[in-house]
């Protein structure tokens, strides 16, 4: 489990850190890599929920951000079943969806996403939510 250390930022957190973006419109792939590269993260993709699920049993991210709405496994599933695995449970998850309902929100939030995001996605809304995901101080 990760705890914080001096300075505000989590113990474990590979530096750079490593986020895996879910999300099966591969339009989005290109734009969401380069956001995340230039703010200084390592970025791994993947087109849905059983293709993350996969990638991170084999070697966990320390940030998972993943769209809602996929096919096979989506991103509902996906948070309730990295939440319900004691190995697993302590990454962060942040949704991105289309459907930002405020009761979507609270829900998510509740099943233990660090933040919920409106689609569409605003460069520095969505890059502050995964350093702050991170315990990542701004700057």
């Amino acid at each position: 489990m990760r705890s914080i250390a001096e300075g505000g930022k989590l113990v474990g957190v590979s530096s750079p850190p490593t986020v895996l973006y879910v999300e099966d419109e591969l339009s989005l792939h290109a734009l969401i890599e380069f956001w995340l590269t230039e703010a200084g993260f390592v970025v791994q993709l993947a087109l849905d929920g059983a293709e993350a699920l996969e990638m991170i049993r084999t070697a966990p991210p320390d940030l998972v951000i993943t769209d809602a709405m996929m096919p096979r496994v989506s991103g509902d599933e996906l948070v309730e079943t990295i939440k319900a695995d004691p190995d697993l449970a302590h990454i962060p998850i942040v949704m991105a969806t289309a459907a930002a309902s405020p009761l979507r929100v609270q829900r998510m939030l509740e099943r233990g996403c660090s933040a919920v995001l409106g689609k569409p996605l605003d460069e520095d809304t969505f890059i502050a939510a995964a350093r702050k995901a991170l315990g990542l101080a701004d700057g």
